[in-house]
This record gives structure tokens, C-alpha cells and sequence, in this order.
């Protein structure tokens, strides 16, 4: 397949971006329109442990063999789902970054290094959020 789609994020945690992403996963390769190829994201608290029974067995072990990217090899797109946020670019493919606001507003704290306008303005940047 060459619909590769990288996705880094958390799993195998019950923080909110983790299940929604865990649940995305599973959608993805239901789906089948991408090669999905995971990226671990660091916890964002070293107290943070793995848990298992979140999801079936079966949904688990489909989480849990995601394959970590290939040296070379280049995505249609990567897919961002953790925290703080991280507006930089690894290529010159599109990023969606997945973030929550409130108030329609996005803090500078909620970003890995407080990004500015003009970095998530960038035009190959994309923030998906459930909420306004």
C-alpha cells in the first residue's frame, strides 16, 4: 500500500487523546485506506503505566503490532495526538495535529515549546479538534 499514514501519539493508557486515539487506530484498519505506521509519543507524566483491558484482546494486540515507521520512508501525511501540543514538521507533507480548546481559544502553554501564530499558520499544518 502506499497510502502510508504516520500517527504518533499514546497508547496502552486511559488519558482521553490516548482512547481517542487507540479508537481512531482501530478505525483506520478497519478501514484500510492507509498503511498506518505508529510513532510512540513520550508520557507526558513518568508516573504514567501501560494498562491492559481497555479493548478486546483481538483490538489490543491490532494496537499493540503497529510497526514504528521505516528509515526513508515517506508518509502522505502524519497525524499528531498528544500533549502539550507540537506544532513542528518532521517533512513537507501535510500535519494534523489533534488538540481540545475551550473557549475557542488556544493557550501558549498548550504547546510543546508555546508556539506563536506563525508556526500553526505554517501551510502545511491542520488542527483537528472535537470541539470550538
Amino acid at each position: 500500500m502506499n497510502n502510508i499514514l504516520f500517527v504518533e501519539g499514546w497508547r496502552n493508557i486511559t488519558h482521553s487523546y490516548a482512547m481517542v486515539n487507540q479508537w481512531q487506530l482501530l478505525s483506520f484498519l478497519e478501514k484500510r485506506f492507509f498503511d498506518i505506521k505508529f510513532i510512540d509519543a513520550p508520557y507526558l507524566h513518568s508516573s504514567w503505566m501501560p494498562a491492559g483491558g481497555l479493548f478486546t484482546e483481538k483490538q489490543e494486540a491490532k494496537i499493540r503490532l503497529l510497526e514504528r515507521p521505516r528509515k526513508n520512508e515517506k508518509p502522505i501525511a502524519k497525524y499528531r495526538i498528544n500533549y502539550p501540543l507540537d506544532f513542528s514538521c518532521s517533512g513537507d507533507y501535510p500535519h494534523f495535529i489533534f488538540g481540545t480548546s475551550e473557549g475557542k481559544k488556544l493557550f501558549l502553554n498548550q504547546s510543546q515549546d508555546h508556539a506563536r501564530n506563525e508556526s500553526i499558520s505554517k501551510d502545511n499544518i491542520y488542527i483537528v479538534t472535537p470541539s470550538l
